[in-house]
């Protein structure tokens, strides 16, 4: 397969472009409807929802609930758990911000305030590997490449067997950086550890695949006439 280097894709490009194949995320109990591209990405949002709530009530929850980890970290600021409970709370605002109507302004600056309590606990903790993949998630979708090119890098090198690691840092290389074949070889080896219990994440994995195959192939097929095109021009 040819390395494919293509422009930056961020995540409202995608969903103006219509390129995101939208999955229903297991993990959120109101049925919330995201991109594949958000699948194993968030931690979960922290038992936040109810069955038929509307995202505008689930972001005025999270809301408030930030405003009570910043308050109460002014009394405890070097709790771990508060620390992580509020990166947890800006990543997942951050994605109902993505999905939700009038409110996509808002979401790469929330991004990235989930990246500060997020290193905080790392500078404790530097080998919280979910924890660093899911800072990793949040400068990539804040538009902090190198910094989450950085995280993840550092996950893997923690964990080499750490699936999640993995099948991220392949989203990240394949719609952050354009690099194809990078990015197949990181889902391939989420294939290759076929962790048990996360059959979802290695089916997706494997679409994934399959999808970046064919899309390289349609590159070189459009490639290859244009190349044919050109040259019965110059005759």
């Amino acid at each position: 397969m040819k390395k494919k280097t293509g422009k930056k894709i961020t995540l409202a490009s995608l969903k103006n472009k219509k390129t995101v194949v939208y999955v229903i995320v297991g993990f959120l109990v109101f049925g919330l409807i995201f991109s594949s591209l958000l699948y194993f990405f968030t931690p979960g949002l922290l038992g936040f929802g109810k069955q038929g709530q509307t995202n505008e009530e689930t972001i005025r929850q999270l809301e408030r609930l930030v405003r009570q980890y910043e308050k109460d970290l002014k009394k405890t600021p070097d709790s771990e758990d508060l620390l992580k409970q509020l990166g947890d709370a800006y990543l997942n605002l951050g994605i109902l911000y993505s999905i939700t109507s009038g409110y996509e302004n808002k979401a790469e600056d929330t991004f990235v305030k989930a990246l500060e309590p997020y290193a905080k606990v790392l500078e404790k903790d530097p080998d919280n590997v979910d924890l660093r993949v899911d800072r990793a998630v949040a400068a990539f979708y804040g538009n902090k490449f190198s910094e989450a090119e950085a995280e993840f890098k550092k996950a893997i090198e923690t964990a080499p067997e750490h699936a999640r690691a993995h099948y991220n840092y392949g989203v990240f290389l394949y719609y952050g950086q354009g690099k194809t074949e990078e990015a197949v070889k990181e889902w391939e080896k989420v294939v290759e550890l076929n962790p048990a219990g996360e059959e979802k994440m290695v089916d997706q994995a494997k679409q994934m695949i399959e999808k970046a195959t064919e899309a390289e192939k349609e590159a070189g097929s459009e490639e290859e006439t244009t190349e044919e095109n050109s040259a019965v021009q110059e005759e």
